[in-house]
């Protein structure tokens, strides 16, 4: 592509038409038919690698601007383009690049502190189960049901969100579900992504050290509702959030309001999907609907009443992208828990190990309600906290595992470059009886001793790390997995 056609309602600055095949963000793969994006980072300045690239024959470099004006520099005959907020800009030339690929597929976009990653691939997993293809990028990875690739970030960069895209769609995808965080929405990655469906959440504490407040949380968290000519807007009436959302969406009528708790409140939304009861069993969950849609009973190998509001908002997604009724719920029945996201194992003779990646107080909490409904005995909780992150969850997460919990042990989540003895103490502010707390830094000697200790009737919830397969010590990545682990002291085989 022509790099004019690239940078067309980008700049006025005069161009030379040179052709481009690639776009990188990464000095290393800048080479001849390559346009370098260097942006002035939070850490890295990329501009600095720009001479290494001119040395690798690139063929021409987008740098970030501190002067009002754009213009184009040449050096050794490459043109360095020089663009003002280079970076809020990519997501316009990725799709400029990639020819707009998100509007040749149902986009859906997924914001809220939980349930993001279930919701993502419970949708993605249904439309597998009826006979499309779906596509997901997320926190367990991107790519096609059941084929993932990891991903480095919840919401990847400008330039990797349309590359997937297009792909996705060469490779047959109708639809992709994007778990959008709120970073990536403040930091302009999605500015230029053809949302079809935005899905909220919920909203608890989380990245306050970013966003330093609830309200500029929240803030960020609404640009997907009022940024996007969204179709359907499916909003949790169950989080108090989701009413401010609903104020400031303009057409009413794209909301599909989700509750468990409030019927009056759900029916007043023309469009309703409303748990009217739940049953829970060693099974799982069967949920009578009462919806706009008509009335339905769910049946699902999921736990958890938490998990009863991420299959309504996915039914509520599969019923705005057009399938039938009878196809969803019939399809219903097959669906599998999500990796990592309380996730069951247990071998009938030891105590049940649940895995999920709870990590914030409200998670958390969630987690162990969740758990104590098919707990016959004692429920044991063990988590962390992760280090270079928000401090002030951490004694809040101990209140909600002191509160619900028989057993707490206190381990390592990802201690990264702070002290992990820092954090337990930080962890420890929110105990009350910090006597009866059992410290055991080592993640897989923590869930042994739990499991030593502990009878077939009990319930060990590991929490914090769900699908990881890494933990962050100091500045090294080292292999370690809770579900591997589960497996291994239990003796069964990993189901995924």
């Amino acid at each position: 592509m022509k790099l004019s056609n690239i940078l067309s309602g980008i700049t006025k600055a005069e161009l030379l038409d040179i052709e481009i095949n690639n776009i990188t963000l990464d000095s290393r793969q800048a080479k001849k038919g390559t346009l370098f994006c260097a942006i002035k980072g939070h850490s890295v300045d990329a501009r600095k690698f720009i001479p290494n690239t001119i040395e690798n024959e690139v063929s021409a470099i987008l740098a970030d601007n501190d002067e009002q004006q754009d213009y184009v520099e040449i050096v050794k005959n490459t043109p360095i383009i020089y663009i003002k907020n280079l970076n809020s800009k990519l997501s316009k030339i990725a799709d400029n690049f990639y020819q707009s690929p998100s509007q040749k597929a149902n986009i859906i976009g997924i914001t809220g502190t939980n349930g993001k990653t279930t919701i993502s691939q419970l949708v993605c997993q249904w439309i597998d189960l009826i006979g499309f293809k779906a596509a997901t990028m997320g926190t367990i990875g991107n790519g096609f049901y059941g084929k993932l690739q990891e991903a480095k970030n919840t919401t990847g960069s400008a330039l990797d969100i349309q590359e997937n895209i297009a792909n996705f769609v060469k490779q047959g995808a109708n639809t992709v579900t994007m778990e959008v965080s709120s970073h990536g929405l403040v930091q302009n990655r999605v500015d230029n992504v053809n949302f079809d469906t935005a899905i909220f959440t919920n909203l608890t504490q989380d990245h306050l050290d970013y966003h330093k407040t609830m309200e500029e949380y929240f803030t960020a968290k609404s640009v997907l509702f009022t940024k996007f000519n969204t179709k359907a807007n499916i909003l949790n009436l169950d989080d108090d959030y989701s009413l401010k959302l609903a104020d400031l969406i303009k057409d009413k009528k794209s909301i599909i309001a989700i509750c468990t708790e409030n019927e009056n409140l759900a029916k007043s939304f023309k469009n309703y999907v409303y748990a009217q009861n739940i049953e829970y069993s060693q099974e799982g969950l069967n949920i009578s609907i009462q919806s706009s849609y008509g009335n339905f009973v769910i049946s699902t190998k999921l736990i958890g009443k938490f998990n009863v509001l991420n299959i309504l908002q996915a039914f509520a997604t599969m019923v705005s992208l057009g399938f039938n009724t009878e196809d969803i719920i019939a399809a219903a029945t097959k669906l599998n828990p999500v990796v990592g996201r309380m996730e069951v194992f247990n071998n009938k003779k030891q105590a049940t190990i649940i895995v999920d990646y709870a990590h914030t107080p409200d998670a958390l909490e969630k987690a162990l309600q969740a758990s104590r409904k098919h707990t016959k005995n004692k429920l044991w909780c063990i988590f962390g906290c992760g280090g270079d992150r928000d401090t002030t969850k951490r004694p809040l997460m101990a209140k909600s595992a002191e509160s619900l919990a028989d057993k707490i042990i206190i381990t390592n989540d990802n201690p990264r470059t702070e002290d992990a003895n820092n954090i337990i103490e930080d962890i420890f502010e929110g105990l009350n009886n910090k006597d009866d707390v059992i410290i055991l830094q080592d993640r897989f000697e923590a869930t042994k001793y739990a499991l030593d200790n502990s009878s077939k009737d009990d319930i060990i919830l590991i929490a914090g790390k769900g699908h990881e397969d890494y933990q962050i010590i100091g500045d090294k990545t080292v292999h370690y997995s809770d579900r591997e682990t589960a497996c291994q002291l239990l003796n069964i085989t990993m189901k995924v």
